[in-house]
């Protein structure tokens, strides 16, 4: 089955999230066009393919980047910096 996992292996771990950032952001922006059920199930389809990407690669990329010593504190800091964005 095709899963960001299965990306992230062939074009690296940082290449895919980013471009798992970047599809949720596109993603969002289509929603605003979204008019019957059939857009709306493609658009949180493909919104949950990029999300689900971004929310499994962080930690494995912060760890690549940052090392495993000081990965609890790393991604306590990247998901606190995240919170008030998706209260929004």
């Amino acid at each position: 089955m095709l899963e960001s996992g299965f990306f992230a292996d062939r074009l690296g771990k940082l290449e895919m999230l980013k471009l798992c950032y970047l599809g949720s952001g596109v993603a969002t922006l289509c929603w605003l066009v979204c008019w019957n059920f059939t857009t709306i199930l493609i658009m949180s389809l493909v919104f949950g393919f990029f999300v689900g990407g971004v929310i499994s690669l962080l930690p494995s990329v912060a760890a690549e980047l940052y090392g495993i010593e000081r990965l609890a504190s790393i991604l306590g800091l990247l998901y606190s910096c995240t919170a008030f964005g998706n209260l929004l």
